[in-house]
Protein backbone atom coordinates (compact mmCIF):
# COMPACT_ATOMS: atom_id res chain seq x y z
CA UNK A 1 0.00 0.00 0.00
CA UNK A 2 1.37 3.43 -0.95
CA UNK A 3 1.81 5.79 1.99
CA UNK A 4 3.95 8.49 0.42
CA UNK A 5 2.99 12.11 1.01
CA UNK A 6 2.15 14.65 -1.65
CA UNK A 7 4.82 17.20 -2.45
CA UNK A 8 5.54 19.58 -5.31
CA UNK A 9 8.71 21.02 -6.75
CA UNK A 10 9.21 24.77 -6.60
CA UNK A 11 10.35 26.80 -9.57
CA UNK A 12 13.90 26.14 -8.46
CA UNK A 13 13.29 22.41 -8.74
CA UNK A 14 13.17 21.73 -5.01
CA UNK A 15 10.42 19.70 -3.36
CA UNK A 16 8.37 20.75 -0.37
CA UNK A 17 5.77 18.57 1.35
CA UNK A 18 2.16 19.48 0.62
CA UNK A 19 0.14 16.89 2.44
CA UNK A 20 0.29 14.16 4.95
CA UNK A 21 -0.87 10.98 3.22
CA UNK A 22 -3.73 9.51 1.18
CA UNK A 23 -6.60 11.85 0.32
CA UNK A 24 -9.29 9.88 2.12
CA UNK A 25 -9.47 7.51 5.05
CA UNK A 26 -10.89 4.49 3.25
CA UNK A 27 -10.21 0.77 3.12
CA UNK A 28 -7.47 -0.10 0.65
CA UNK A 29 -8.93 -1.27 -2.66
CA UNK A 30 -7.25 -3.99 -4.74
CA UNK A 31 -4.54 -2.31 -6.76
CA UNK A 32 -1.57 -3.22 -8.91
CA UNK A 33 1.49 -1.63 -10.50
CA UNK A 34 0.91 0.36 -13.68
CA UNK A 35 1.18 -1.43 -16.99
CA UNK A 36 3.43 0.03 -19.67
CA UNK A 37 0.52 1.67 -21.59
CA UNK A 38 -0.89 3.07 -18.33
CA UNK A 39 2.48 4.60 -17.40
CA UNK A 40 2.66 6.14 -20.88
CA UNK A 41 -0.84 7.58 -20.50
CA UNK A 42 0.08 9.12 -17.16
CA UNK A 43 3.32 10.46 -18.65
CA UNK A 44 1.38 12.25 -21.42
CA UNK A 45 -1.32 13.72 -19.13
CA UNK A 46 0.43 17.02 -18.41
CA UNK A 47 1.20 17.64 -22.08
CA UNK A 48 -2.47 17.01 -22.96
CA UNK A 49 -3.49 19.53 -20.29
CA UNK A 50 -1.11 22.11 -21.71
CA UNK A 51 -2.30 21.56 -25.28
CA UNK A 52 -5.97 21.70 -24.32
CA UNK A 53 -5.27 25.08 -22.70
CA UNK A 54 -8.43 26.32 -21.02
CA UNK A 55 -10.79 24.14 -18.98
CA UNK A 56 -13.50 24.75 -16.43
CA UNK A 57 -13.08 23.37 -12.95
CA UNK A 58 -15.26 22.71 -9.93
CA UNK A 59 -14.13 21.34 -6.61
CA UNK A 60 -13.87 21.49 -2.88
CA UNK A 61 -11.04 22.22 -0.48
CA UNK A 62 -11.24 21.07 3.13
CA UNK A 63 -12.81 18.40 5.26
CA UNK A 64 -16.54 17.61 4.83
CA UNK A 65 -18.63 20.13 6.73
CA UNK A 66 -15.81 22.68 6.65
CA UNK A 67 -14.97 22.74 2.96
CA UNK A 68 -14.91 25.72 0.64
CA UNK A 69 -16.19 25.45 -2.93
CA UNK A 70 -14.08 26.34 -5.96
CA UNK A 71 -15.61 27.31 -9.30
CA UNK A 72 -13.90 28.80 -12.34
CA UNK A 73 -11.35 28.13 -15.03
CA UNK A 74 -7.68 27.54 -15.61
CA UNK A 75 -5.69 28.38 -18.73
CA UNK A 76 -2.70 26.05 -18.62
CA UNK A 77 -1.00 27.62 -21.62
CA UNK A 78 -0.88 31.19 -20.33
CA UNK A 79 -0.92 30.06 -17.40
CA UNK A 80 -3.75 31.75 -15.41
CA UNK A 81 -6.34 30.57 -12.89
CA UNK A 82 -9.59 32.49 -12.29
CA UNK A 83 -11.80 31.17 -9.49
CA UNK A 84 -14.67 32.01 -7.19
CA UNK A 85 -14.12 30.73 -3.65
CA UNK A 86 -17.14 30.35 -1.36
CA UNK A 87 -17.48 28.96 2.13
CA UNK A 88 -20.48 27.05 3.44
CA UNK A 89 -21.59 30.28 5.12
CA UNK A 90 -20.65 33.86 4.16
CA UNK A 91 -17.30 34.81 5.62
CA UNK A 92 -13.71 35.84 5.11
CA UNK A 93 -12.99 32.87 2.84
CA UNK A 94 -15.33 34.20 0.15
CA UNK A 95 -13.93 36.02 -2.86
CA UNK A 96 -12.53 35.99 -6.34
CA UNK A 97 -9.06 34.64 -7.02
CA UNK A 98 -6.76 35.18 -9.97
CA UNK A 99 -3.35 33.55 -9.97
CA UNK A 100 -0.32 32.95 -12.12
CA UNK A 101 2.58 30.73 -11.01
CA UNK A 102 4.10 32.36 -7.95
CA UNK A 103 1.55 35.19 -7.60
CA UNK A 104 -2.06 35.38 -6.38
CA UNK A 105 -4.59 38.22 -6.44
CA UNK A 106 -7.66 38.15 -4.18
CA UNK A 107 -10.83 40.25 -4.09
CA UNK A 108 -13.13 39.70 -1.07
CA UNK A 109 -16.87 39.24 -1.55
CA UNK A 110 -19.28 36.37 -1.99
CA UNK A 111 -19.48 35.36 -5.66
CA UNK A 112 -20.34 31.81 -6.67
CA UNK A 113 -19.31 32.07 -10.35
CA UNK A 114 -16.54 34.38 -11.58
CA UNK A 115 -17.85 37.12 -13.93
CA UNK A 116 -16.49 36.90 -17.47
CA UNK A 117 -14.95 40.35 -17.08
CA UNK A 118 -13.21 40.52 -13.70
CA UNK A 119 -13.82 43.65 -11.59
CA UNK A 120 -11.15 46.30 -12.13
CA UNK A 121 -10.76 47.34 -8.48
CA UNK A 122 -10.63 45.87 -4.99
CA UNK A 123 -7.80 43.41 -5.69
CA UNK A 124 -4.78 42.73 -3.51
CA UNK A 125 -1.70 40.99 -4.92
CA UNK A 126 0.87 38.93 -3.04
CA UNK A 127 3.45 36.24 -3.74
CA UNK A 128 2.18 32.69 -3.56
CA UNK A 129 3.00 31.30 -0.12
CA UNK A 130 4.90 28.13 0.78
CA UNK A 131 3.27 24.76 0.24
CA UNK A 132 2.88 22.01 2.78
CA UNK A 133 1.44 21.64 6.27
CA UNK A 134 2.76 25.06 7.29
CA UNK A 135 1.49 26.77 4.15
CA UNK A 136 -1.94 28.05 3.18
CA UNK A 137 -4.06 25.24 1.66
CA UNK A 138 -5.42 27.58 -1.03
CA UNK A 139 -1.88 28.48 -2.13
CA UNK A 140 -0.94 24.81 -2.20
CA UNK A 141 -4.03 24.05 -4.28
CA UNK A 142 -3.00 26.69 -6.83
CA UNK A 143 0.48 25.20 -6.99
CA UNK A 144 -1.03 21.76 -7.65
CA UNK A 145 -3.28 23.24 -10.34
CA UNK A 146 -0.37 24.74 -12.27
CA UNK A 147 1.85 21.69 -11.81
CA UNK A 148 -0.47 19.29 -13.68
CA UNK A 149 0.40 20.89 -17.05
CA UNK A 150 3.69 20.94 -18.96
CA UNK A 151 4.80 21.77 -22.49
CA UNK A 152 6.47 18.40 -23.05
CA UNK A 153 6.02 14.73 -22.25
CA UNK A 154 7.02 13.24 -18.93
CA UNK A 155 9.17 10.14 -18.78
CA UNK A 156 7.05 6.96 -18.40
CA UNK A 157 9.82 4.57 -17.37
CA UNK A 158 10.53 6.04 -13.88
CA UNK A 159 6.77 6.29 -13.35
CA UNK A 160 6.34 2.60 -14.12
CA UNK A 161 9.24 1.69 -11.81
CA UNK A 162 7.90 3.76 -8.92
CA UNK A 163 5.08 3.09 -6.48
CA UNK A 164 2.53 4.47 -8.97
CA UNK A 165 -0.55 2.22 -8.93
CA UNK A 166 -3.69 1.44 -10.88
CA UNK A 167 -6.48 1.69 -8.30
CA UNK A 168 -9.81 1.07 -10.04
CA UNK A 169 -12.15 1.98 -12.87
CA UNK A 170 -14.67 4.79 -12.43
CA UNK A 171 -16.74 7.33 -14.36
CA UNK A 172 -16.65 11.16 -14.22
CA UNK A 173 -19.56 12.99 -15.87
CA UNK A 174 -20.43 9.72 -17.68
CA UNK A 175 -16.88 9.41 -19.07
CA UNK A 176 -15.13 6.09 -18.28
CA UNK A 177 -11.81 6.62 -16.52
CA UNK A 178 -9.00 4.78 -14.77
CA UNK A 179 -8.04 5.98 -11.31
CA UNK A 180 -4.26 6.06 -10.96
CA UNK A 181 -2.08 6.94 -8.01
CA UNK A 182 0.90 8.74 -9.45
CA UNK A 183 3.62 11.32 -8.84
CA UNK A 184 2.87 15.00 -8.35
CA UNK A 185 5.94 16.02 -10.39
CA UNK A 186 6.75 13.29 -12.92
CA UNK A 187 10.23 13.24 -14.45
CA UNK A 188 10.61 14.85 -17.88
CA UNK A 189 11.34 12.80 -20.97
CA UNK A 190 14.94 13.36 -22.05
CA UNK A 191 14.05 13.33 -25.75
CA UNK A 192 10.32 14.11 -26.18
CA UNK A 193 9.66 12.14 -29.37
CA UNK A 194 6.30 10.33 -29.04
CA UNK A 195 6.96 8.06 -32.04
CA UNK A 196 10.00 6.63 -30.30
CA UNK A 197 8.00 5.60 -27.24
CA UNK A 198 7.06 1.96 -27.11
CA UNK A 199 5.22 0.12 -24.34
CA UNK A 200 7.04 0.43 -21.05
CA UNK A 201 7.13 -2.63 -18.85
CA UNK A 202 7.15 -2.03 -15.09
CA UNK A 203 10.26 -3.14 -13.32
CA UNK A 204 10.76 -4.27 -9.74
CA UNK A 205 11.08 -1.30 -7.42
CA UNK A 206 14.40 -2.68 -6.19
CA UNK A 207 16.01 -1.56 -9.46
CA UNK A 208 14.98 2.08 -9.06
CA UNK A 209 17.93 4.40 -8.53
CA UNK A 210 16.04 7.24 -6.84
CA UNK A 211 16.84 9.15 -3.64
CA UNK A 212 14.07 7.15 -1.96
CA UNK A 213 13.80 3.93 -4.02
CA UNK A 214 10.27 2.79 -4.74
CA UNK A 215 8.64 5.87 -3.23
CA UNK A 216 6.54 8.47 -5.02
CA UNK A 217 8.13 11.01 -2.67
CA UNK A 218 11.17 10.87 -4.98
CA UNK A 219 8.89 12.28 -7.74
CA UNK A 220 7.14 14.94 -5.68
CA UNK A 221 4.65 12.78 -3.80
CA UNK A 222 1.35 11.05 -4.48
CA UNK A 223 -1.76 12.36 -6.28
CA UNK A 224 -4.84 10.48 -7.50
CA UNK A 225 -5.64 11.09 -11.17
CA UNK A 226 -8.84 10.15 -12.99
CA UNK A 227 -7.68 9.68 -16.63
CA UNK A 228 -9.87 8.90 -19.63
CA UNK A 229 -8.80 6.71 -22.55
CA UNK A 230 -7.12 9.70 -24.26
CA UNK A 231 -5.00 10.44 -21.15
CA UNK A 232 -7.01 13.57 -20.35
CA UNK A 233 -7.41 14.50 -16.71
CA UNK A 234 -11.03 14.46 -15.56
CA UNK A 235 -10.57 14.58 -11.78
CA UNK A 236 -7.77 15.10 -9.30
CA UNK A 237 -7.59 14.30 -5.60
CA UNK A 238 -4.82 15.20 -3.18
CA UNK A 239 -4.05 16.38 0.32
CA UNK A 240 -2.84 19.99 0.51
CA UNK A 241 -2.28 20.38 4.24
CA UNK A 242 -2.83 18.55 7.50
CA UNK A 243 -6.13 16.71 6.94
CA UNK A 244 -7.04 19.16 4.14
CA UNK A 245 -8.34 17.16 1.16
CA UNK A 246 -8.64 18.66 -2.31
CA UNK A 247 -10.99 17.39 -5.03
CA UNK A 248 -11.12 19.03 -8.48
CA UNK A 249 -13.23 18.08 -11.49
CA UNK A 250 -12.28 19.38 -14.97
CA UNK A 251 -14.72 20.11 -17.80
CA UNK A 252 -13.07 20.46 -21.21
CA UNK A 253 -16.32 21.47 -22.93
CA UNK A 254 -15.94 24.99 -21.49
CA UNK A 255 -13.01 26.98 -22.91
CA UNK A 256 -13.71 30.71 -22.52
CA UNK A 257 -10.95 33.26 -23.06
CA UNK A 258 -9.78 34.36 -19.60
CA UNK A 259 -9.16 38.05 -18.90
CA UNK A 260 -6.43 38.73 -16.34
CA UNK A 261 -6.64 41.85 -14.19
CA UNK A 262 -4.15 44.63 -14.88
CA UNK A 263 -2.25 43.80 -11.69
CA UNK A 264 -1.44 40.39 -13.22
CA UNK A 265 -0.54 41.70 -16.66
CA UNK A 266 -3.92 42.19 -18.33
CA UNK A 267 -4.79 40.63 -21.66
CA UNK A 268 -2.72 37.90 -23.26
CA UNK A 269 0.32 39.07 -25.22
CA UNK A 270 1.56 37.81 -28.59
CA UNK A 271 5.15 39.08 -28.72
CA UNK A 272 6.72 39.83 -32.11
CA UNK A 273 9.40 42.10 -33.51
CA UNK A 274 8.20 45.61 -34.32
CA UNK A 275 7.66 46.67 -37.90
CA UNK A 276 9.65 49.46 -39.51
CA UNK A 277 6.70 51.85 -39.09
CA UNK A 278 6.36 50.91 -35.41
CA UNK A 279 10.09 51.42 -34.81
CA UNK A 280 9.87 54.87 -36.46
CA UNK A 281 6.88 55.75 -34.27
CA UNK A 282 8.70 54.63 -31.11
CA UNK A 283 11.71 56.72 -32.13
CA UNK A 284 9.48 59.84 -31.95
CA UNK A 285 7.86 59.10 -28.57
CA UNK A 286 10.17 61.43 -26.63
CA UNK A 287 9.44 64.24 -29.08
CA UNK A 288 5.70 63.66 -28.81
CA UNK A 289 5.89 63.63 -25.01
CA UNK A 290 7.82 66.90 -24.93
CA UNK A 291 5.35 68.52 -27.31
CA UNK A 292 2.45 67.39 -25.09
CA UNK A 293 4.22 69.08 -22.13
CA UNK A 294 3.06 66.56 -19.50
CA UNK A 295 -0.02 65.70 -17.52
CA UNK A 296 -1.65 64.33 -14.42
CA UNK A 297 -0.14 61.10 -13.11
CA UNK A 298 -1.65 58.16 -11.24
CA UNK A 299 0.46 55.26 -9.94
CA UNK A 300 -0.63 51.84 -8.64
CA UNK A 301 1.96 49.24 -7.56
CA UNK A 302 1.26 45.93 -5.79
CA UNK A 303 3.58 45.48 -2.84
CA UNK A 304 4.94 42.21 -1.40
CA UNK A 305 2.88 42.71 1.78
CA UNK A 306 -0.41 42.32 -0.15
CA UNK A 307 -1.24 46.00 -0.33
CA UNK A 308 -1.27 48.62 -3.06
CA UNK A 309 1.12 51.53 -3.15
CA UNK A 310 -0.71 54.42 -4.79
CA UNK A 311 0.43 57.87 -5.86
CA UNK A 312 -0.98 60.91 -7.61
CA UNK A 313 0.58 64.08 -8.96
CA UNK A 314 2.06 65.68 -12.03
CA UNK A 315 4.65 65.07 -14.72
CA UNK A 316 6.29 67.98 -16.59
CA UNK A 317 8.21 66.56 -19.54
CA UNK A 318 9.69 69.88 -20.63
CA UNK A 319 11.19 70.53 -17.21
CA UNK A 320 12.03 66.86 -16.64
CA UNK A 321 10.21 66.80 -13.29
CA UNK A 322 7.69 64.55 -11.60
CA UNK A 323 5.93 65.47 -8.35
CA UNK A 324 3.82 62.89 -6.48
CA UNK A 325 2.08 62.22 -3.19
CA UNK A 326 2.67 58.55 -2.33
CA UNK A 327 0.62 56.34 -0.04
CA UNK A 328 2.35 53.15 1.06
CA UNK A 329 0.32 50.55 3.03
CA UNK A 330 3.45 49.92 5.12
CA UNK A 331 3.40 53.57 6.34
CA UNK A 332 -0.05 53.99 7.87
CA UNK A 333 -1.14 57.59 8.49
CA UNK A 334 1.78 58.94 6.51
CA UNK A 335 2.20 60.34 3.04
CA UNK A 336 5.48 60.67 1.19
CA UNK A 337 5.94 63.62 -1.15
CA UNK A 338 8.41 62.95 -3.95
CA UNK A 339 9.91 65.40 -6.43
CA UNK A 340 11.93 63.53 -9.05
CA UNK A 341 14.11 64.96 -11.79
CA UNK A 342 16.76 63.59 -14.15
CA UNK A 343 19.48 63.55 -11.50
CA UNK A 344 17.70 62.28 -8.41
CA UNK A 345 14.84 62.43 -5.92
CA UNK A 346 13.81 64.72 -3.08
CA UNK A 347 11.36 63.32 -0.52
CA UNK A 348 9.44 64.58 2.48
CA UNK A 349 7.24 62.57 4.87
CA UNK A 350 4.06 64.38 5.94
CA UNK A 351 0.78 63.47 7.60
CA UNK A 352 -1.60 61.69 5.24
CA UNK A 353 -3.94 64.18 3.60
CA UNK A 354 -5.63 64.22 0.21
CA UNK A 355 -4.52 62.09 -2.71
CA UNK A 356 -3.17 65.08 -4.66
CA UNK A 357 0.34 66.42 -4.18
CA UNK A 358 0.04 69.89 -2.56
CA UNK A 359 1.16 72.92 -4.54
CA UNK A 360 3.39 74.67 -3.85
CA UNK A 361 5.44 71.94 -2.15
CA UNK A 362 5.46 72.48 1.63
CA UNK A 363 8.58 73.57 3.45
CA UNK A 364 10.27 70.97 5.57
CA UNK A 365 13.22 68.63 5.95
CA UNK A 366 13.33 67.42 2.35
CA UNK A 367 15.90 64.71 1.78
CA UNK A 368 17.81 64.64 -1.51
CA UNK A 369 19.50 61.59 -3.06
CA UNK A 370 20.79 60.58 -6.46
CA UNK A 371 18.98 57.76 -8.21
CA UNK A 372 21.79 55.27 -7.65
CA UNK A 373 21.90 56.11 -3.93
CA UNK A 374 18.37 54.79 -3.58
CA UNK A 375 19.20 51.29 -4.87
CA UNK A 376 18.95 48.33 -2.55
CA UNK A 377 20.24 44.78 -3.06
CA UNK A 378 17.64 44.23 -5.80
CA UNK A 379 18.39 47.52 -7.58
CA UNK A 380 15.83 50.28 -8.14
CA UNK A 381 12.45 50.01 -6.43
CA UNK A 382 9.33 49.62 -8.56
CA UNK A 383 8.33 53.25 -7.95
CA UNK A 384 11.81 54.56 -8.71
CA UNK A 385 11.99 52.55 -11.92
CA UNK A 386 8.67 53.96 -13.12
CA UNK A 387 9.50 57.54 -12.11
CA UNK A 388 13.02 57.53 -13.53
CA UNK A 389 11.79 56.20 -16.86
CA UNK A 390 8.76 58.49 -17.04
CA UNK A 391 10.73 61.65 -16.26
CA UNK A 392 13.31 60.79 -18.93
CA UNK A 393 10.82 59.99 -21.71
CA UNK A 394 10.97 63.45 -23.30
CA UNK A 395 13.45 65.00 -25.69
CA UNK A 396 13.62 67.39 -28.61
CA UNK A 397 15.44 64.73 -30.68
CA UNK A 398 14.50 61.34 -32.02
CA UNK A 399 15.75 58.00 -30.78
CA UNK A 400 17.48 55.55 -33.10
CA UNK A 401 14.78 53.74 -35.12
CA UNK A 402 17.25 51.08 -36.29
CA UNK A 403 18.19 50.29 -32.69
CA UNK A 404 14.50 50.09 -31.69
CA UNK A 405 13.81 47.79 -34.64
CA UNK A 406 16.32 45.35 -33.11
CA UNK A 407 15.34 45.69 -29.45
CA UNK A 408 11.63 46.63 -29.26
CA UNK A 409 8.79 44.12 -29.09
CA UNK A 410 5.11 44.58 -29.94
CA UNK A 411 2.93 42.81 -27.34
CA UNK A 412 -0.74 43.61 -28.03
CA UNK A 413 -3.33 46.32 -28.56
CA UNK A 414 -5.32 47.64 -25.60
CA UNK A 415 -7.01 50.75 -24.19
CA UNK A 416 -6.18 53.19 -21.40
CA UNK A 417 -9.12 55.27 -20.10
CA UNK A 418 -10.91 54.72 -23.40
CA UNK A 419 -7.88 55.59 -25.56
CA UNK A 420 -6.64 52.93 -27.99
CA UNK A 421 -2.97 52.05 -27.55
CA UNK A 422 -0.33 49.56 -28.65
CA UNK A 423 1.75 47.93 -25.92
CA UNK A 424 5.50 47.55 -26.48
CA UNK A 425 8.62 46.38 -24.68
CA UNK A 426 12.05 47.88 -25.19
CA UNK A 427 14.66 45.64 -23.58
CA UNK A 428 17.35 47.37 -21.53
CA UNK A 429 21.04 46.44 -22.01
CA UNK A 430 20.94 44.40 -18.79
CA UNK A 431 18.09 42.34 -20.28
CA UNK A 432 20.10 41.00 -23.19
CA UNK A 433 18.94 37.45 -23.88
CA UNK A 434 15.59 37.86 -22.07
CA UNK A 435 12.81 36.28 -24.21
CA UNK A 436 10.42 38.65 -25.97
CA UNK A 437 7.53 39.49 -23.69
CA UNK A 438 9.59 39.11 -20.50
CA UNK A 439 11.32 42.50 -20.14
CA UNK A 440 10.57 44.48 -17.00
CA UNK A 441 9.05 47.63 -18.56
CA UNK A 442 6.12 47.99 -20.96
CA UNK A 443 5.20 51.14 -22.87
CA UNK A 444 1.57 51.89 -23.78
CA UNK A 445 1.61 54.28 -26.75
CA UNK A 446 -1.45 55.89 -28.39
CA UNK A 447 -1.94 56.39 -32.11
CA UNK A 448 -0.19 59.76 -32.08
CA UNK A 449 2.94 58.28 -30.48
CA UNK A 450 2.27 59.65 -26.96
CA UNK A 451 2.97 57.66 -23.78
CA UNK A 452 -0.25 56.86 -21.92
CA UNK A 453 0.95 54.19 -19.50
CA UNK A 454 4.26 52.86 -18.26
CA UNK A 455 4.07 49.39 -16.75
CA UNK A 456 6.58 47.52 -14.59
CA UNK A 457 6.94 43.91 -13.45
CA UNK A 458 6.80 44.57 -9.73
CA UNK A 459 8.82 42.84 -7.06
CA UNK A 460 5.59 41.30 -5.72
CA UNK A 461 5.32 39.37 -8.99
CA UNK A 462 2.38 41.46 -10.24
CA UNK A 463 2.41 44.51 -12.49
CA UNK A 464 2.53 48.15 -11.42
CA UNK A 465 1.64 51.09 -13.62
CA UNK A 466 2.06 54.83 -14.05
CA UNK A 467 -0.73 56.44 -16.09
CA UNK A 468 -0.34 59.84 -17.74
CA UNK A 469 -3.42 61.92 -18.63
CA UNK A 470 -2.09 64.67 -20.94
CA UNK A 471 -3.08 68.24 -20.06
CA UNK A 472 -2.67 71.40 -22.12
CA UNK A 473 -1.54 73.19 -18.97
CA UNK A 474 0.73 71.62 -16.37
CA UNK A 475 1.22 73.46 -13.07
CA UNK A 476 4.64 74.86 -12.27
CA UNK A 477 6.52 72.33 -10.15
CA UNK A 478 9.06 74.41 -8.27
CA UNK A 479 12.27 73.13 -6.75
CA UNK A 480 12.27 72.39 -3.03
CA UNK A 481 14.68 73.62 -0.39
CA UNK A 482 16.83 71.39 1.77
CA UNK A 483 17.89 71.77 5.39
Amino acid sequence: MVTSCLALGTVAGLASTLGSCAPRHEAPAPSRPLSGPEASRLASMRLHNFRDGRVALHGTLGAPGQEITLNGWVDWQRPLAYLAVTGRTPGAADGLIQAVPGVVAARPGRVTVPPAQPPADGWRVRPLGPTGPKGAPLDTMLTVLFTVAADQLDSPEPIARSDARWLRRDTVANVPVDVLLGPAVPPRLASPTPAAMGPVQPRPSATVSLPDPGSLAAQGGAVRYWLDAQARLRRLEAVVGVNIPLLLDFDRAQQPELAAIDLLGGRRVAPRAVTGAEAAMLARVRQRDRAARGGEVRVVIPTPVAGLLTAGGWLDWRAGVGYLAVRDPARAGEQLLIRADLSGVASLAVRAAGSAAPLPPPRGAWQRSRWEQRYDAAGASDLDLLLNEAVGLASSGRDDADFLARTATWLRTDTVNGVAVAVFEVAKPAEHGVPRGQARLRYWIDGSGLLRRLEVRARSGGFGRLDVAPRTRVPYLPAVTYP
